[in-house]
């Protein structure tokens, strides 16, 4: 028996890429495709969030109520981070 995924992976790849890995990763489905193209966009999908602290995991990020010192302290760190000098 044959089941034509390939064309429905490539369509969720190029049209719903976000949706499909999100959906996946909160249904704990593994994605199995093959091709180069989406493992490496599933592998930086799934590396994204570890160095975001504001984030849920999932990729929403979490809402924090408005701090003034809060919001300088975060912007000093990406000014730094993506040295941003101009």
């Amino acid at each position: 028996m044959s089941c034509a995924t390939t064309t429905l992976r490539r369509h969720l790849f190029s049209k719903h890429q976000a949706e499909w890995f999100t959906s996946c990763k909160k249904a704990g489905i593994e994605i199995t495709a093959t091709g180069n193209d989406i493992r490496k966009a599933l592998d930086d999908f799934n590396h994204k969030d570890e160095d975001d602290p504001l984030s849920q995991g999932d990729g929403t990020p979490i809402r924090c109520t408005y701090n003034p010192n809060t919001f300088l302290d975060l912007l000093v760190k990406w000014i730094v981070g993506d040295d941003q000098v101009r």
